[in-house]
């Protein structure tokens, strides 16, 4: 499943893209698998937004950004740097792509790393970042774009649980692929996102629901209550529920807001 889906900030001075996708490098972005502090693989996708206007019309490749140098640029960045989280790493690749990359005003990065959990397929970020050259800000200064935070995903999360309402489901565990998308973050949910992950793994590990809807909704509310979240999207599949499909889902996307209204006020009673 695929959480990187955010609106695209363009404009009518940037309307195109040049992108790269699924880079991977070996770098340090907090602790590995095993907590230890050791290089891990990084799938990162970059997508420069820009105007292609000049060198479609002049077939000229110096009028274009020249994502050869871009690569390089970007993988010597990767391999010879080292951050605490995910945030941090955004930060630093943006500004590499940015000042030696030939980024323009827009960026958006897409960084997972493969092997950091031991019960998910990755954890990654999404994040957009824009360059101010003139006006109000300093010059060459890098931030995010307003209305376009960061967000967290982790996918695959493949947990065992009891689950369903005929007889057998009942008896035996059967697994439950969970992927998570947590909006507009901070640096101090990209270091924490082990214990929320723990947390939502153990509730389901120990549930026996008779829905899916019944426990998607459970774990959005304690994401958002417990761990503070503003707003959460979970997808939740049984991939053993039907004989002729691979299986079926619930998705939904929930507002820390929505779990502060009364039940009355939602027709539960």
């Amino acid at each position: 499943m695929d959480f990187t889906t955010h609106a695209s900030p363009e404009t009518r001075d940037s309307p195109d893209i040049v992108s790269i996708r699924a880079l991977t490098l070996t770098t340090r972005i907090g602790p590995d698998i095993w907590y230890r502090n050791r290089p891990q693989p990084v799938i990162v996708s970059l997508t420069l937004y820009t105007d292609i206007s000049k060198s479609g019309a002049t077939d000229d490749v110096r009028a274009s950004i020249h994502y050869g140098n871009l690569t390089k640029a970007v993988s010597t960045h990767i391999t010879d740097s080292a951050s605490d989280n995910l945030v941090e790493f955004v930060d630093s690749l943006a500004e590499c792509c940015f000042l030696r990359g030939g980024a323009e005003e827009r960026i958006k990065i897409v960084a997972e790393l493969p092997e950091a959990l031991t019960m998910a397929e990755g954890v990654g970020i999404e994040a957009y970042r824009q360059c101010y050259s003139q006006g109000s800000r300093s010059k060459n200064e890098i931030d995010r774009i307003p209305g376009f935070g960061d967000g967290i995903f982790i996918r695959n999360l493949r947990v065992a649980c009891v689950i369903g309402v005929n007889e057998p489901e009942r008896k035996e565990k059967q697994v439950v692929v969970v992927n998570l998308r947590l909006w507009d973050i901070d640096a101090k949910v990209a270091v924490e996102y082990r214990k929320l992950l723990q947390a939502v793994t153990e509730h389901i590990e120990s549930s026996s629901y008779f829905t899916i809807e019944a426990m998607i909704t459970t774990i959005c509310r304690m994401i958002c209550v417990d761990h503070g979240i503003s707003k959460v999207t979970v997808r939740i599949e049984k991939p053993s529920a039907l004989t002729f499909a691979k299986g079926a889902a619930v998705e939904i996307t929930r507002m820390k807001e929505q779990f502060e209204i009364s039940p009355e006020a939602l027709g539960i009673v």
